[in-house]
Parts: C-alpha cells; structure tokens; sequence
C-alpha cells in the first residue's frame, strides 16, 4: 500500500514541471534562448501548415534577432528510426510586427525544488517498503511444525533380530 502511495506521489510531482514562461520584450532575449512567441492571425495564416499551433503560440529557440526581423528555430515534426528519434525543425522568419508577445522560458526554482523533495522521499519509502517485510522468495513461515510432526505411529515393522 506504502509502494502505491509513493509511485502516485512520484506521478504527481512530475506534473508539476521545472520550468515556466515569463513576458519579455524581443529586445532582451538573446540569441540561443528559447521563446514562446504569440503571432497575429495573418502572421499564422503564412506559417507552413506542421508549424501552426493551436493557440498561436509559436514555440522555439531564437536565432537571430535583427531590426526589424526575428528568426526562429522551431519543431515541425519528429521522424522516428528505430528506438531513435530525432525532432525535425525549420527556420521560421519573422517581422517584429508580426510578434504580439514573447515569452523566455526560464527556471521555476520552487517547483523544481518541491519536485526533487517529492522524488527523494518517494525513493526512501520505496527503499523500506522493500528491504523491510517478506518480499521475494519463500515467504513460507516455518518456525511452526508442519503436519507430519504431529503423526502417531500405528505400526512398526522390524527387520531381522
């Protein structure tokens, strides 16, 4: 019971995730970062069809930053080979007016911190929910006789005098 209360935890916690997105001007982003940008509609309606997103959110990693463009590094698809996988992208030029909002991805230190507390003590409990009990093996308790220490004799043969 132990065990399945430390892997909901654990399931839990995970949901939590490590990162959140903060409004910043396009002008403080550096290049290499990733972004979320929010287009406006006619921005959207010329983006390739495995590039539109839902919400209009377009995310990706920022590449150059010029006057009056901004160049984006983002996902389309991912082509899978086996037990590899490998994220396709495409670079995805933009005009600063065709950017609304944009969004920097950056570290939430509280969840992260709550995350790794969680994980720590879900290991802990899975580590004594283990090493402690009957697991594995023969769980037969034999400190009690069996029924055969309880037969009475109700003949004996005896060979050769």
């Amino acid at each position: 019971m132990k065990l399945r209360a430390a892997v909901l935890a654990v399931s839990a916690a995970s949901l939590v995730g490590c990162y959140t997105y903060a409004p910043v001007s396009i002008e403080t982003v550096s290049p290499g970062e990733t972004v979320r940008a929010l287009l406006t509609p006619e921005a959207r309606e010329r983006l390739p069809v495995q590039v539109r997103g839902d919400d209009g959110m377009l995310e990706g990693r920022l590449l150059e930053r010029d006057d009056g463009e901004v160049t984006l590094f983002v996902p389309t698809s991912v082509r899978q080979q086996g037990f590899f996988a490998e994220d396709l992208r495409e670079r995805i030029m933009l005009s600063s007016a065709d950017v609304l909002e944009v969004e920097r991805r950056q570290l939430d230190r509280p969840r992260t911190y709550a995350l790794v507390g969680v994980a720590g003590v879900a290991v802990v409990a899975i580590a004594i929910e283990t090493l402690s009990g009957k697991t594995g093996g023969n769980t037969i308790d034999h400190t009690t006789p069996g029924p055969s220490a309880s037969r009475i004799p109700l003949f004996r043969l005896r060979v050769g005098r």
